[in-house]
């Protein structure tokens, strides 16, 4: 998973390296408008209301793309370290439940990974934390000790 993973974020990296190359010769073309039309209205070719209107569209544009620009390089890598924290718990997960004599390893490993477990009025709500809010199943509703008990009950794996 980690191999595949690896390539996804190859291919990412490169989608993102095309977007931003784009983006960024758009934003020379806002630029190089801009130029020009503040060239015109300091000949006087343009007029001061013609020219308002127009540098507040390229300055929006300019921004708008800028915006693009950086939220791109910020944050286009950020589910893969999601992704890569979440099978490197279910990995170390798989280690520890394999050894003997691990409940009080075992113990610690589920409240430090995954979630934010806590009793509030006789009910257990948790936060799922970073990753692992996506496959939280109804993340915002908590359970009561009697709902978990009636899951724990019905579920076959556990028995």
């Amino acid at each position: 998973m980690l191999n595949w993973l690896h390539a996804d974020e190859i291919n990412e990296r490169q989608t993102a390296e095309n977007k931003i190359s784009l983006l960024k010769s758009q934003l020379s073309n806002v630029e190089q408008k801009l130029d020009r039309l503040l060239t015109g209205y300091l000949d006087q070719v343009v007029e001061t209301s013609e020219y308002q209107t127009v540098k507040k569209r390229l300055i929006d544009e300019k921004t708008k793309l800028e915006e693009e620009i950086s939220q791109i390089e910020k944050n286009q890598f950020a589910w893969v370290e999601l992704v890569r924290d979440f099978i490197n718990s279910a990995l170390e997960a798989h280690k520890i439940a394999r050894a003997k004599n691990n409940g009080e390893e075992l113990s610690f490993f589920a409240k430090k990974v995954g979630s934010n477990y806590f009793l509030s009025g006789r009910r257990l709500e948790f936060l799922p934390l970073r990753g692992f809010n996506a496959p939280a199943p109804a993340a915002n509703a908590p359970l009561s000790l009697h709902d978990l008990r009636r899951r724990w009950d019905s579920n076959p794996r556990v028995r």
